[in-house]
């Protein structure tokens, strides 16, 4: 999604702002919550974050099965993070293709995988547009 979006808008348009933020957000409400206030913060933060997530998988047009283990997924980890507990993430499958766009077929992201203990952030970093 950030490709694609990054493709149309550039890196310094509200669309990247708002879903780098939706980032942010998922990678900041699946760590344990111990304080009352964030988990407070995390429950009126995660519909938006949710929305705008199903937004941008219904975007790349991400097969229903894709949609439902990420979310899955994210699930067990807020549950868990709700509970002040961090969970092992469901084993992860390989990451399914976007749909290749004209302008798409010549950028080729670097990728690249962050673990931190059982949490794996994979991560595409797209070269600078000439």
């Amino acid at each position: 999604m950030l490709r694609q979006i990054w493709l149309e808008h550039g890196d310094k348009s509200p669309e990247w702002r708002e879903n780098t933020l939706v980032i942010d957000n998922l990678l900041w409400n699946i760590r344990p919550k111990v304080e009352l206030d964030e988990r407070k913060q995390l429950a009126s933060v995660l519909p938006r974050m949710l929305q705008t997530l199903s937004l941008g998988m219904q975007r790349i047009a991400l097969p229903e099965a894709g949609r439902a283990e990420f979310l899955d997924t994210c699930f067990v980890l807020q549950t868990a993070a709700m509970r002040g507990a961090t969970a092992p993430a469901p084993a992860a499958s390989e990451s399914p293709e976007t749909p290749a766009t004209p302008q798409a077929a010549s950028v080729v992201p670097v990728s690249s995988e962050l673990r931190i203990g059982t949490q794996l952030l994979r991560i595409s970093t797209l070269p600078a547009r000439g």
